[in-house]
């Protein structure tokens, strides 16, 4: 009886392995197999990390240590285990796309003006306020969300000659990052 129970469980292991590596291989994020191969982040990939990607056994092995201990979930929620680049940044990238996506006309305005609820709001979401944890103090341009405003006032015309949130999103990211202004959530 036990031996069906293990036997059981050690097919039911390698099947899992093979369904997340069949998932890994089928939509490959640009980059991501050079951080950690195609068996994706998570404990297999610290495991792992002293041989070359390229071998194939070190995939499976990797993977399968991924799918038998239910870690990879877990490791790119609260980017843990290799997985820096997980569902909080994610879910915070899609946030403010939404935010920018339902308020690109009034958004569009505020930083034309230099001021407005829409823009500071934005300023907020991005970790730009004063309120936010951005590990700056207050520059000669004033406060984090002054120099947010400022910035994108400056490259409006930049910034929104697209009515694409992704795009939006991205232009102003990289003002600021230009301009090494620094935000907790860019």
């Amino acid at each position: 009886m036990v031996k069906q129970i293990n036997r059981i469980f050690s097919i039911a292991g390698v099947s899992l392995a093979a369904i997340i590596s069949t998932a890994a291989l089928a939509n490959p994020r640009p980059g991501y197999e050079e951080a950690y191969g195609m068996a994706g982040c998570g404990l297999g990939s610290i495991a792992a990390k002293e041989f070359s990607w390229d071998n194939g056994f070190v995939q499976i092995s990797a993977s399968t240590t991924n799918g038998t201990y239910g870690n990879q979930t877990i490791s790119m929620t609260i980017g843990i285990s290799n997985c820096d680049d997980g569902l909080l940044t994610q879910q915070l990238n899609a946030e403010q796309e939404v935010f920018v996506g339902a308020n690109l006309a009034q958004l569009s305005k505020d930083v034309a003006r230099g001021e407005g609820e829409y823009v500071s709001a934005f300023a907020d979401l991005l970790g730009c306020s004063e309120d936010s944890d951005t590990g700056s103090e207050t520059s000669p341009m004033g406060s984090p969300t002054a120099k947010f405003i400022a910035l994108g006032r400056a490259a409006h015309s930049e910034i929104f000659s697209t009515e694409i949130p992704a795009e939006v999103l991205m232009r102003y990211k990289n003002v600021i990052a230009i301009n090494q202004l620094q935000c907790s959530r860019t």
